[in-house]
């Protein structure tokens, strides 16, 4: 009977190891190079270690257009929306370590860039085109990044609530008009404020707040995430520990095509999706499986 007992404890340790009871952050995760105050429109070098460019190459000269953002989570797995992923027909490229968009080529000449090839795109198996719902996908990306005071990993935590009247902080390098299609020169960020769930369904009827996989986000005049942000993280400064760091909370998803005319932004819950970010990645790194492309 005690070996009996030994045996399932053990059985239950791999089994909670494997679908993802529990979640690992780096030792540096949210810890930014730079101080943390935000009130300016562009972002200072080191800021925010953990966005990612998610470009998509063309044939032409190595060179990437890049369209959607995504965070760091584990040196090896970066977060995003699936909606990025719809008609990319060719190699998707990872950039971190990026804040002045000054390169389009694959190896930049910045020292500070890391460029990788992506080994396994996950989409969520649920991802719905017509309303968003489940719009959350990971990269595995072919090498693991190096972790410097550039490069980091945010954090992660099943503890975080997305309450009515937070605070946080969006960053992309997404269009400034969405007429004129003009971008910044570099990285931007803006703080906004959860609104309530009635905010979203007014401009979009199609969602399904009942599920809690979305957050409503801003809805402020003039003050928006727009093209180009997609995939990018919603972030909240929080003490769950030791001292304060940087935690994912939303993945952006969708908001109007006319940017910053007071209607608020859709973003896909971290929380929400935890336990499929979780399980995803340990089975990923447990069969080592190269795709393309595999939805889960």
């Amino acid at each position: 009977m005690r070996i009996l007992t030994s045996f399932v404890f053990i059985v239950a340790i791999i089994i909670c190891h494997i679908y993802g009871e529990t979640w690992q952050n780096e030792k540096n995760c949210g810890l930014s190079f730079t101080d943390r105050i935000v009130g300016g429109r562009m972002v200072r070098k080191g800021k925010y270690p953990w966005l990612a460019r998610i470009g998509f190459g063309t044939l032409i000269k190595g060179k990437f257009i890049f369209l959607c953002g995504g965070t760091l989570i584990t040196k090896d797995f970066v977060l995003t929306a699936s909606h990025c992923f719809r008609e990319a027909n060719t190699n998707i490229v990872v950039r971190l370590g990026e804040t002045h968009s000054s390169c389009t080529k694959s190896p930049c000449d910045d020292p500070v860039i890391q460029d990788f090839e992506v080994k396994k795109l996950i989409m969520h198996k649920q991802f719905d085109t017509t309303n968003g719902f489940a719009d959350i996908a990971l990269l595995h990306l072919k090498t693991p990044a190096k972790l410097n005071k550039w490069v980091r990993t945010i954090c992660l935590s099943k503890q975080i609530k997305s309450t009515i009247g937070d605070d946080g902080i969006t960053a992309g390098w997404g269009f400034e008009d969405s007429k004129t299609r003009e971008r910044p020169e570099g990285l931007k960020e803006l703080t906004m404020k959860i609104v309530h769930a009635d905010a979203c369904l007014k401009y979009f009827p199609k969602l399904n707040f009942q599920s809690y996989n979305y957050i409503c986000i801003g809805g402020k005049k003039n003050e928006d995430t727009c093209g180009g942000d997609s995939g990018g993280p919603f972030m909240k400064i929080l003490n769950l520990g030791d001292l304060p760091r940087m935690y994912a909370v939303g993945v952006l998803s969708f908001g109007s095509k006319n940017c910053g005319q007071g209607v608020p932004s859709i973003f896909t819950s971290v929380n929400y999706y935890m336990d499929w970010i979780i399980d995803n990645i340990n089975l990923a790194q447990k069969y080592n499986i190269t795709v393309k492309k595999h939805i889960t």
